[in-house]
């Protein structure tokens, strides 16, 4: 939802120019032009400042910059209302860029293209903390983030300093990351002003904190407020800070607290008097002298002093800087369409171009693509040649290269592979130490091979593998397939070597297991090698044994015993080997080799009988291990070449791609050369010359803007010396002046607007004589040159170009006036008066001027006043009116100061000698006195005081002035916020500071003033409280924004809520603050009545003496961060427009600025809609949201009716509301774009009723409870409007239904005020018939709503009905992005006063940008081909199916992206053939088959394209009528880009130039028929018996 509430070559080397007007910049109305009027500093002789010079970097006044991890969200930054300079809460764009390119890389591309569905790819965790300045700065602390410095910088207090010479961090929410301590973990604090948590902090202060906290509170559900000790001691509980009588009963108390009284009392001065006052003090960087190196003769350095300049209630610094007068360049960023910026390089419109000696390769190639190539000869044409022969050098030479490199590799491998021979035994020696090396490494020899290797050869092949492999990178891989493949040596391959282990073991197992005697055991042992049947052989010895155990049980008992138990369990039964194999133990199978081996080895120590067993087994094993090495050797081989040959080839191809880059940067620096000097002959020095840095291809945020190209260069212009003036003004804030309005004693606290400053020069030679502020947008400034001197009067934005263009009001000839002249200003009754001194006369002559017409129209004859100087006319310094009469002061050379009347035509017979040493005379804009400031003896500064009731009758008063005014360079007398806040303000260019003295001045005469007397509630308990704020702000946060709104933002179904917590942290005990807390809440709910749900009572509240961001918190709402920021984004309005000077001003991302203004002075409504910019809602309704139906509510009315206040209640938005006008204009919030109706002359009015009715679904507007006012006045702007813009020519627009919320009505006015309503509406519907502004602009739909009063709890529950009210009306903006669209396009009709169909330029922009695409659409399928992005709707942002794959299809002028080169019909269709499934079975069918085959192919793709194309333009002009023209125009473009496509893919079919194949080139082409084939014939040789291979080969002929 959308609810509704701005060493380039001398030209002339060493020649001066005596004279030369500036020249304009070539172009007409179809461009957006930005110049930078910083003209370079000491060009010196035709000596143009060196291009690409980067200034030193200077240090950051953000402290921001050096604390790691943290980002800005939100910035508080000064902007200019009616009412006065207001704070106001803005996103910061480039901290918020780096958050999110950090955690999600290119996601933020600008500020109108984020990507949030990619951030959403991440979460976030994010803990809100608020609190005591110095206890955020120990979080900081304790997370790591700071050194001493900036600690003690975030710590400092702010002053006058801050940000200027000493970095600060600005107020405002800030992210920090704080991953490391938690997964997804953020905190966002809330950094303060320095008067936040001060519960009398003022109401700007007071404004800002709750705003923040609003925030703070919608981003964060768990809150931590960090009190530090100081605050905790200042925490007032309950009734213990009371005054005054206790009063139980509270709701006297809340009665009384609404008791103010007043008092009109009269000033009780009785003598003339005036009095000295610190005033305000601030420095910056405009209060400094502008370099003054090498300046001219006849200039001096007091010339670029920086001044003051004035108006009655305006101020301003004048910064002065010398331009030399050889060659002047301006700064020119200049954006402009592809066809307007091939026009204005053509030599007709921009005669003189230079290239900058600098300009980037990339700038080349735009320029030559824009066309600037044609005005250079032959130059593009033969270095595209030569390009290209450079181009078949390089792929020759790199084929040569590749060949060596193959030649190499198989040298290294041979030698590497030999080296093999020798390692591998190395490595696999140390696996069996029992093998010898020697035999392993002879086993891998070659028969013819030396077997013996000496130690020196052996050691050189070890250490060429070693280093083989290390240059790999393949070692560590090559011993692990090693050791792998030697563990797996396990088992003999034939079964005699599995007998020999067998029999082995078992013998093994028998001997070990009994104690048979030397000469059996030797028994055994010859069995292992018999050739008879083992086990045969093996049973009969065992019955031979058995034998002989029989008559040893014959003998000794005891031995009968021993062999019993030694010997027949394990021979069993004799002729039993089964049995014996029975009782060998399960542990004993067979060995693998390596066991096998080691165990024959020890046996053969001990038996000698083992050593055949131990021969074999070794010879086994290696013919084992040899075959393992010749694997691994092969393994290691193809490997360590594949690494080598990659590795050579990148190498290859890195050497040639830097050799590519060096030549095709030579080439490009040949053709940079070629191109300049082809330029700098041509340059004629007394004409302008474009000299070009920079340019750049532009597409934009915003996807129906036609494709655009940026420009950067400079204007050189060959022109005479002059002074560059840049005007800052000074801004007060609204809070000083309404503060100022009550006080005149208040002392205001200016600062200097940036973004609202204004330039214009004047030549050397020409003086400025004045330079005077009128009202709050306007100037006076004389020029006086050797002849003449004339008055320009404009807008303040307007008069540079006034001044360039010579508009001046007056002219006048000295030779007439004289060359000593003086002007006077009044601004009550808009006079000026000239002064005028020539030989023997000295006259006066009045003007008047008019502040809407900036006219100046002379008031009748010259008055002579030369008989009242007998004798000679003296020289004057100083000429003044007296405030609100029609006197004027002269004051003389000399000091003498007289009073002259315009309406008498006499002098006062009293004059003044205001004496010498006088430095200036200023008269205060109250009509109070005049000032005089001296020089004394000592130097010091000296004031005196002369009020006009006693002029010449008494002496004055002389008042101190400090040492410090006595440095300052130039000083002016003006009033600051009020006429009687009379302000004496001093530069000092030194110090860069600017200062004043408050000159209270009080007269003779009675004055009455209207004061506010202490509150008449003494009796009651009142409570004072210094800190409290800290836990009120809470409060104050539910009292100005809803709780639990009828429309609100619901949370992201992948969102995890968790339940709302404030954890109060302080050292300082504050053991009652929960109960605090819930008393809080129940006065609340008790007071306003607000509907909470419950909402206040489940916020779960808690404290603690200390808390640590490290410690882990599950407990925290969990979000996707893409849409996280859309809900931070879609929290803060943005200012969309104001109005003034009876024009509609639309804002640049929300700030007002004078440049970005002037920019669409005499724009078209295409070219205002290409340039108007909505901040971050951009990539809100052009991607995120773009799919979303959208409902505008709209809050009009007049001033503090209670507008902001109704609409955040009813759709949860956040506007600030007051009484000073925060809210001017025309604002944008999604779930607000409202106008306020004040201090605005009729047309202002109408534009903002007019914008906000036109696009409005549900119009509130609220009006005051007064049955006496005249309704038809009430609504003349709505009236007004049907009469500019004809909603029955603008259908789409005014659908809204109009609901008039009468605000204050008790219940029993409720049916006579309905009554009384409905009856004048009654009259202005029969007085206006079917003209009346409610059929035509609300379709006759309105409702009259009696509002209750607030605080009742009938105020808030109507927000519900009201919500029904509004549901039912029809959404007419069915997508985010057509709305984002209408909303510009009627904001650039307004600006351009074009009164026309709205549908027409809806269609006329969409045909725009359909019509820059289609080519890409076409040949691509996509609308931006170098980014990839697809065909979409350019409504709601989703995307056209495409089935019609990458295909490239040609047509006529199209580029490939790629390499920005001109597509090649040939490789186009060799693209298409490729991705044909048939391609490769043309040698399968007959040539007709294949080629007609093809021919269907091409068509079916084609028109596969061809349909996508034409679906994303039906999609993407359905809403338009298709009789409108540039709706039909499209699709006649269409319809001849599909016939050139389609022939582009018919085939030629005639006969191959070179075979009998037919043609597969394109129809049309030129040059020879081709086939597309090597042109033989790959069929199989028809003569078989000639070939005596197996397989018979291709024919292979032609």
């Amino acid at each position: 939802m959308v609810t509704a509430a701005s060493n380039i070559t001398p030209l002339v080397p060493g020649e001066k120019l005596d004279s030369a007007a500036p020249s304009q910049m070539p172009g007409g109305n179809d461009s957006m032009l930005s110049v930078d009027q910083n003209t370079e500093q000491n060009l010196g002789h035709g000596e143009i400042a060196p291009q690409g010079e980067i200034p030193a970097t200077q240090p950051s006044m953000d402290l921001l910059d050096r604390i790691k991890g943290m980002y800005r969200l939100l910035d508080l930054v000064n902007d200019t209302a009616i009412g006065g300079s207001v704070d106001k809460v803005v996103i910061a764009q480039e901290s918020i860029e780096s958050l999110a390119n950090t955690i999600q890389p290119n996601s933020y591309s600008s500020m109108t293209k984020v990507d949030f569905r990619a951030l959403d790819k991440h979460a976030i965790r994010p803990q809100g903390v608020y609190g005591s300045k110095s206890s955020i700065v120990g979080f900081f602390e304790e997370l790591g983030r700071l050194n001493a410095e900036t600690r003690s910088l975030l710590l400092a207090p702010r002053d006058e300093a801050s940000g200027t010479n000493r970095p600060f961090m600005r107020p405002g929410l800030y992210l920090v990351d704080a991953r490391e301590a938690d997964r997804d973990l953020f905190y966002v604090v809330f950094w303060p002003e320095e008067t936040t948590w001060d519960d009398d902090a003022g109401s700007s202060v007071s404004r800002n904190r709750v705003t923040f906290m609003r925030y703070l509170k919608k981003l964060c559900d768990q809150l931590v407020c960090l009190i530090s000790e100081e605050h905790a001691q200042n925490l007032v509980w309950g009734d213990e800070g009371t005054e005054g009588n206790v009063d139980d009963d509270i709701e006297d108390d809340d009665v009384n607290e609404r008791l103010y009284a007043f008092s009109v009392e009269q000033t009780q001065s009785q003598e003339d008097s005036a009095s000295v006052h610190e005033g305000f003090s601030f420095q910056h960087h405009s209060i400094s002298v502008s370099n003054a190196c090498n300046l001219p003769a006849g200039i001096s350095s007091e010339q670029l002093l920086p001044r003051i300049v004035v108006g009655e209630q305006a101020q301003g610094i004048l910064r002065v800087e010398y331009n030399h007068g050889e060659y002047g360049r301006s700064k020119v960023n200049m954006k402009r369409t592809r066809k307007a910026m091939i026009n204005y390089l053509k030599s007709d419109q921009t005669p003189q171009i230079q290239l900058g000696e600098h300009i980037t390769r990339d700038s080349l190639s735009v320029l030559l693509e824009l066309g600037l190539g044609t005005r250079c000869g032959d130059i593009e044409a033969s270095w595209v040649a030569q390009c290209a022969e450079e181009s078949d050098k390089r792929a020759s030479s790199i084929e040569d290269r590749r060949k060596a490199d193959i030649a190499k590799v198989d040298e290294t491998m041979r030698k590497f592979r030999a080296s093999l021979k020798i390692w591998l035994p190395n490595q696999a020696s140390s696996f069996f130490p029992s093998l010898s090396e020697e035999a392993l490494i002879a086993s891998l020899m070659e028969e013819g091979s030396p077997q013996q290797i000496g130690a020196e050869e052996r050691n050189d092949a070890i250490r060429d593998v070693e280093n083989t492999l290390s240059f790999a990178s393949w070692r560590q891989n090559a011993v692990s397939s090693l050791e792998n493949k030697l563990k797996r040596i396990s088992e003999a391959s034939g079964p005699d070597y599995r007998d020999i282990k067998t029999r082995c073991l078992e013998i093994r197992f028998i001997l070990e297991n009994s104690t048979l005697d030397e000469k059996v055991a030797q028994q055994f042992l010859d069995l292992l090698f018999s050739e008879g049947n083992f086990e045969s052989l093996f049973n009969n010895l065992c019955a031979s044994v058995s034998s002989s155990s029989a008559t040893a049980n014959q003998g000794d008992g005891i031995a009968r015993k021993m062999w019993t138990t030694a010997s027949s369990w394990l021979l069993g039964t004799p002729g039993k080997r089964q049995l014996v194999l029975k009782k060998m133990p399960a542990t004993a199978s067979i060995p693998n080799d390596i066991s096998f081996w080691k165990s024959l080895e020890r046996d053969a120590r001990l038996n000698p009988a083992y050593n055949e067993a131990k021969e074999l087994v070794g010879n086994h094993l290696i013919h084992e291990i040899k075959n393992t090495l010749i694997y691994v050797r092969n393994e290691i081989t193809q490997k360590v070449r594949s690494v080598i040959s990659r590795q050579m080839t990148a190498i290859r191809e890195k050497d040639f791609e830097e050799g590519r880059k060096v030549e095709l940067d030579d080439a490009w620096n040949r053709l940079r050369e070629r191109m300049r000097s082809f330029f700098a002959p041509k340059i004629d020095a007394t004409r302008s010359c474009l000299q070009i840095t920079q340019i750049t291809r532009e597409t934009g945020g915003n996807r129906h803007v036609e494709e655009s190209f940026r420009l950067i260069g400079w204007e050189i212009k060959p022109r005479l010396a002059d002074f560059r003036y840049t005007f800052f003004p000074m801004e007060i804030k609204a809070e000083d002046l309404q503060q100022v309005s009550m006080n005149a004693d208040h002392i205001c606290k200016p600062g200097i607007s940036e973004h609202r400053k204004q330039t214009f020069e004047i030549r050397v030679g020409t003086t400025l004589q004045l330079f005077r502020l009128i009202g709050k947008d306007g100037c006076i400034v004389v020029l006086q040159d050797r002849d003449s001197l004339r008055i320009f009067y404009d807008s303040l934005s307007g008069i540079s170009n006034a001044i360039e263009k010579d508009r001046h009001k007056k002219l006048l000839h000295l030779i007439r006036i004289g060359h000593e002249s003086l002007i006077a200003v009044e601004e009550t009754r808009r006079h000026l008066a000239l002064l005028s001194r020539k030989s023997g006369s000295l006259q006066i002559n009045l003007y008047s001027y008019d502040e809407v017409s900036k006219t100046l129209a002379s008031r009748g004859s010259a008055v002579d006043i030369s008989e009242w100087y007998p004798g000679r006319i003296p020289s004057f310094r100083d000429f003044h009116f007296i405030p609100n009469t029609d006197e004027l002061l002269l004051v003389e050379a000399g000091g003498m100061s007289r009073v002259f009347s315009l309406m008498t035509q006499t002098f006062r017979s009293k004059k003044v000698l205001l004496g010498p040493n006088l430095l200036s005379v200023s008269v205060t804009f109250d009509g109070a006195s005049l000032l005089a400031l001296y020089k004394g003896e000592d130097s010091t500064l000296q004031l005196r005081c002369l009020h006009w009731a006693s002029f010449g009758e008494q002496p004055g008063i002389q008042l101190p002035v400090p040492a410090w005014a006595s440095s300052s360079k130039s000083v002016a007398l003006s009033s600051v916020g009020n006429r009687k806040n009379n302000q004496l303000i001093f530069l000092d260019p030194d110090q860069s500071q600017i200062s004043s003295l408050f000159i209270k001045i009080s007269c003779k005469s009675s004055a009455f003033t209207f004061k506010a007397n202490k509150h008449d509630t003494e009796h009651v308990k009142r409570r004072v409280t210094v800190n409290n704020s800290l836990i009120d702000c809470h409060a104050d946060v539910w009292t100005r924004f809803p709780i639990a709104p009828p429309i609100r933002r619901e949370l992201s179904t992948q969102a995890i809520a968790r339940p709302s917590t404030i954890h109060f942290v302080s050292k300082w005990p504050i053991p009652m603050l929960e109960a605090y807390f819930r008393t809080m809440v129940t006065d609340f709910e008790s007071k306003t009545r607000k509907p909470t749900d419950g909402i206040l009572h489940k916020i779960q509240v808690s404290t603690a003496a200390q808390w640590s961001p490290h410690g882990l918190n599950k407990e925290i709402t969990v979000s996707q961060l893409g849409d996280w920021l859309v809900g931070l984004m879609c929290l803060i309005p943005i200012h969309l427009a104001v109005t003034g000077s009876n024009r509609f001003i639309p804002l640049k991302d929300g700030v007002n600025n004078n440049e970005f203004e002037g920019q669409l002075l005499g724009a078209s409504v295409m070219q205002i809609v290409q340039n108007l910019s909505f901040g971050w809602y951009e990539s809100i309704f052009n991607s995120y949201l773009a799919d979303l139906p959208v409902k505008v509510v709209t809050s009009m009315g007049e001033q503090s009716v209670g507008k902001s206040y109704a609409l955040n209640h009813f759709v949860d938005t956040s506007f600030a509301g007051s009484a000073m006008r925060c809210t001017e204009g025309v604002w944008l919030s999604v779930t607000p774009t409202r106008v306020q109706s004040i201090e605005r002359s009729p047309q202002e009015d109408m534009l903002l009723v007019l914008l906000n009715t036109a696009i409005s679904n549900f119009v509130l507007f609220r009006n005051n409870f007064a049955l006496s006012r005249n309704i038809a006045d009430l609504f003349a702007s709505f009236q007004s409007c049907i009469s500019v813009l004809d909603p029955a020519s603008n259908p789409k627009l005014f659908q809204s239904r109009l609901e008039i919320i009468i605000k204050d009505v008790i219940a029993s006015d409720t049916e006579e005020m309905v009554k009384e309503f409905s009856l004048k509406f009654d009259r202005i519907v029969k007085e206006e018939g079917a003209d009346n502004f409610i059929t035509k602009l609300h379709k006759g739909h309105l409702g009259i709503i009696p509002w209750p009063v607030i605080e009742s709890s009938l105020f808030y529950k109507l927000f519900n009905s009201l919500r029904k009210r509004f549901m039912r009306q029809p959404v007419t903006h069915p997508h985010g992005g057509a709305f984002l669209v209408l909303l510009k396009t009627l904001m650039a009709k307004l600006k351009a006063n074009d009164w026309g169909a709205l549908d027409q330029n809806l269609a006329a922009q969409r045909a725009q940008y359909l019509l820059s695409i289609i080519d890409d659409a076409l040949c691509f399928g996509l609308s931006e081909p170098s980014s990839g992005e697809q065909l979409k709707n350019c409504d709601n942002d989703q995307p056209i199916p495409n089935n019609s794959g990458e295909d490239i299809f040609f047509l006529q002028d199209v580029k490939n992206p790629s390499d920005g080169k001109l597509l090649d019909i040939d490789i186009c269709l060799a693209g298409l053939r490729t991705h044909w499934s048939e391609h490769l079975r043309r040698y399968r069918m007959t040539e007709q088959e294949y080629v007609q085959s093809y021919q269907n192919h091409l068509e079916s793709v084609s028109t596969t394209r061809v349909n996508l194309v034409h679906e994303w333009l039906k999609v993407n002009t359905s809403r338009f009528p298709a009789s409108n023209a540039d709706i039909g125009n499209v699709f006649r473009v269409y319809e001849e880009k599909v016939k050139e496509l389609k022939l582009m893919v018919v085939p030629c079919m005639i006969t191959c130039s070179s075979c009998g194949l037919l043609c597969l080139r394109q129809k049309y082409h030129n040059g020879n028929h081709d086939c597309m084939t090597n042109h033989k014939c790959h069929t199989v040789c028809e003569f078989a018996d000639d070939h005596s291979e197996e397989e018979i080969p291709p024919c292979d002929m032609p």
